[in-house]
C-alpha cells in the first residue's frame, strides 16, 4: 500500500481504537456503530491519498459493516429469529482489524484479515449463517 507513514498510523491507531471500542461495547448495537469509525477512517484516509488497495480495505469493511448492521438492527428489533450474530463475531472482527493495521504497518498483504472480515460479514446472510452452522464458513 503506498500512503505516507502519517496516513498509515491513522488507520492503525484507528484500527486499534475501533477494537478497544468493540470489546468495550454493552450490547452489538454499539459493537456495530464502532465498527463503522473504521471504514470511516479509511474513507477519509482515501480522499486525501488513493491507492487501489485502500479501496479493497473500505470496500470490504463497509460491505461488513453494512450486513452486520442491517442483520442487527433486525435482531434488535425482533424481525430476525434466525441469524445470530453474537459478541464472538465482535471479537474476530476486532482481531482482524488489528491484524489488518499491523499487516499495514509492516507493509505487508492485508488479503487473510479482510477475508476474515468479509467471512463475518457474511455469516450475517442468510446463506452465510447456514454455512456457518455447517462448520464451513469460519473465522
Amino acid at each position: 500500500m503506498k500512503i505516507s507513514k502519517q496516513h498509515k498510523k491513522l488507520l492503525i491507531d484507528e484500527f486499534k481504537y475501533v477494537s478497544k471500542k468493540m470489546r468495550e461495547g454493552k450490547h452489538l448495537s454499539q459493537k456495530c456503530y464502532f465498527f463503522s469509525a473504521a471504514h470511516g477512517m479509511v474513507n477519509r484516509v482515501l480522499n486525501i491519498e488513493f491507492d487501489p488497495t485502500l479501496v479493497l480495505v473500505h470496500n470490504t469493511l463497509n460491505g461488513a459493516h453494512s450486513v452486520l448492521n442491517t442483520t442487527v438492527e433486525r435482531i434488535v428489533s425482533g424481525q430476525e429469529t434466525t441469524i445470530q450474530v453474537t459478541d464472538s463475531h465482535f471479537e474476530a472482527i476486532a482481531k482482524a482489524l488489528e491484524d489488518l493495521g499491523n499487516k499495514i504497518e509492516k507493509g505487508q498483504d492485508v488479503t487473510s484479515p479482510l477475508q476474515t472480515i468479509s467471512n463475518i460479514g457474511y455469516a450475517a446472510t442468510g446463506n452465510g449463517f447456514y454455512l456457518h452452522q455447517k462448520g464451513i464458513l469460519t473465522f
